[in-house]
């Protein structure tokens, strides 16, 4: 196996002739189902001083349009060691590794998140978080008061919020990088900072009942107030905070604008929901359905209307049901439906686990193909293939394929050439 570290170009954005006009989102998806496969060209990034470790998180700074990679080892206990933090700019492609350094004080980082001109990194063997705004030239260090931390999340509105959620529930926030309040979430909380408001949105549990509850609160007041029940799941697509409700085995799914309003979607009445996986563009919305037979169906609706139409059909049975779902959705404004997917084939009586692309909603798959050359050696499909760290779709807060809008044709990932 040989690591990389792949820039992709999706050159079908690019080439686009100005005088293509689109109105209407239906009219958008007549046009992408007749789209032509076109094959991204790889770009390889260039880590300096790589120790060849596994890629374990990939973070976007946008407004700096810088890329942190976190690589690390693992003990045989499963402890991590060995860490490197590498950054590059969009503008060369090449990672330089940032000295983990301060005087008396030598940490290695377990995670990492990335905002708005900041680089933020745990430390867990030293108890420790430390933040940079100057791409990772000094640090400020924090020391933590609790063990384990689970999840950083920074307010996409001012950078000097961050929550920090442990490895037990409780959520802490920092605010202006020194003073440290204390916020009480009850066990199973996850926080979501949206980009459309300086509310931070948690998903809890009920201290008196079994009821799961979406609520918000802000930095100063820290008292939850509840925005909706007998919630399951709840996440954030570009500018939208989507919520999952279920009542009477059936899924619903709710969607939270600007001013606080929650809008519940309209499905066709034949659908029985048990899951939702929703993505967005600027004008669209664009849902992975979960229906009562595990069948996999794609629905999209105009953001405005809420009221979904199915595209295609079930894209289950064109991989085998063994592995895992493992789905990468992106949406491009007039150009929705680009879906990243590990597919399985068997050649040679051996198995091939291989990433590819659809640009027509699943409708047709293409493999994505590595250079035909890699460090001097021959990569030929099938015997040479590549396959991406796609996240599953329950998992879908921490997708591995990282996009952004400022740069459109541009994805970063993390994935292994089978040489």
């Amino acid at each position: 196996m040989m690591l990389a570290v792949l820039l992709f170009s999706y050159i079908i954005f690019i080439n686009l002739p100005s005088s293509i006009t689109i109105n209407g989102y239906e009219e958008a998806i007549k046009r992408q189902i007749n789209a032509e496969d076109t094959n991204p060209s790889i770009i390889e990034g260039k880590l300096s001083n790589s120790t060849n470790h596994l890629a374990s998180q990939i973070k976007y700074d946008f407004k700096l349009k810088a890329i942190y990679i976190l690589t690390y080892q693992k003990s045989e206990v499963g402890m991590i060691k060995d860490s490197k933090l590498y950054y590059s700019l969009l503008t060369d492609l090449y990672f330089t590794l940032i000295e983990l350094k301060k005087p008396n004080l030598d940490f290695q980082f377990t995670r990492i998140e990335a905002g708005p001109e900041i680089i933020v990194g745990v430390s867990e063997m030293k108890n420790l978080i430390a933040i940079s705004t100057n791409l990772g030239k000094d640090w400020i260090v924090n020391f933590l008061k609790f063990d384990g931390v689970d999840q950083i999340v920074i307010s996409q509105q001012n950078r000097d919020h961050i929550a920090i959620v442990s490895k037990k529930g409780e959520i802490y926030l920092i605010i202006e990088f020194g003073a440290r309040r204390s916020l009480q979430a009850y066990y199973g909380a996850q926080p979501i900072w949206p980009s459309i408001s300086e509310s931070l949105y948690l998903l809890e549990k009920s201290r008196f009942d079994t009821n799961i509850y979406v609520t918000k609160t802000d930095y100063i007041s820290l008292r939850p107030s509840i925005v909706l029940k007998q919630a399951i799941d709840f996440g954030q697509s570009g500018n939208i905070i989507w919520v999952v409700t279920k009542d009477e085995n059936k899924a619903h799914i709710h969607f939270i604008e600007k001013n606080d309003e929650v809008k519940k979607a309209h499905f066709p009445k034949f659908l029985k929901p048990k899951n939702f996986y929703p993505f967005n563009s600027n004008s669209q919305i664009f849902t992975i359905v979960i229906n009562e037979t595990n069948g996999v169906f794609f629905y999209t609706a105009s953001t405005t209307d809420l009221r979904f139409i199915r595209i295609g059909d079930n894209i289950r049975p064109s991989f085998n049901s063994s592995i895992e779902l493992c789905i990468a959705v992106e949406t491009f404004e007039y150009l929705p439906g680009v879906l990243i997917m590990n597919m399985e084939t068997i050649s040679n009586e051996h198995q091939k686990i291989f990433t590819a692309i659809s640009y027509n909603y699943g409708l047709k798959w293409t493999h994505i193909l590595p250079p035909k050359t890699i460090k001097d050696l021959s990569c030929i499909w099938p015997s040479c293939y590549l396959k991406l760290t796609l996240e599953c779709i329950k998992n879908n807060k921490n997708n591995s394929i990282i996009f952004s809008e400022k740069l459109p044709s541009l994805m970063i990932s993390s994935g292994k050439y089978k040489l």
